[in-house]
């Protein structure tokens, strides 16, 4: 599956609009149950990264995939971004 078109500001405002209505509503709009391993981190706060991708205006796109979507997610995380938390640091 191709990459999403998903830019540093994309993810950025995904954050902000996560942190605006609250996980679960986020969760429940964008069609995601919680996320059990791949997170981002970024100011005190865990985002659901499938839900941060898929968020993305092409998330109904068919090329979209729920596997690639934390990849796609924590690539821009790489620099300048929301940390990628180590698995022992992850909530449960």
């Amino acid at each position: 599956m191709p990459p999403l078109d998903l830019t540093r500001d994309a993810v950025r405002q995904a954050m902000a609009d996560f942190d605006k209505v609250g996980r679960d509503a986020f969760l429940a709009e964008h069609g995601f149950r919680p996320a059990r391993q791949y997170f981002l981190f970024e100011a005190g706060r865990f985002y659901d990264s499938k839900a941060i991708a898929g968020s993305h205006p092409r998330k109904h796109d068919s090329s979209f995939s729920t596997a690639s979507a934390p990849a796609d997610a924590l690539v821009l995380a790489q620099s300048d971004g929301p940390s990628v938390p180590a698995p022992g640091q992850m909530p449960r």
